[in-house]
């Protein structure tokens, strides 16, 4: 039996409502930022960590967007809606290309799962989406093959 997994992801919206994706350099995919808490670190302080460590963006958590479930992979995912209160947008090796994209934009190449979740935050923007997100992403399909 696999353990249980947690993910962290940040929606980080500009003032326009458009998202912040980065190009990962590994996959050649577009996604949202995400990490897995260290031990005694909340959720959402590791999106806090993992955007300052990622991009150089300061961001401050708004609220708790979504919470998904994904029975195949035992993982539950935290969506955090961020906002960028300061900090430098800086590149590093894993994020070939950073953006923001209005919801009619998003790249073609971006995992489907993440598209939702933005999807729910701009369209519940008063209230924490529950969700499961069922089967195998394309994303994790080429991970597979590169593994």
């Amino acid at each position: 039996m696999r353990d249980f997994r947690v993910g962290d992801f940040a929606l980080i919206f500009d003032d326009r409502d458009r998202i912040f994706l980065c190009l990962r350099e590994d996959l050649s995919v577009w996604n949202l930022l995400g990490v897995r808490a260290e031990a005694g670190e909340s959720p959402w302080y590791a999106v806090i960590r993992e955007v300052k460590e990622e991009t150089g963006l300061d961001v401050r958590v708004e609220r708790l967007a979504g919470v998904y479930w994904r029975p195949e992979q035992m993982e539950v995912n935290f969506a955090f809606e961020c906002h960028t209160v300061g900090g430098m947008l800086i590149k590093i090796w894993e994020s070939v290309e950073t953006g923001y994209f209005a919801l009619d934009e998003i790249p073609e190449r971006t995992a489907l799962r993440h598209v939702a979740r933005v999807r729910d935050a701009l369209d519940e923007p008063e209230k924490t989406v529950l969700r499961t997100q069922l089967g195998t992403s394309w994303w994790e399909s080429i991970e597979r093959d590169l593994a």
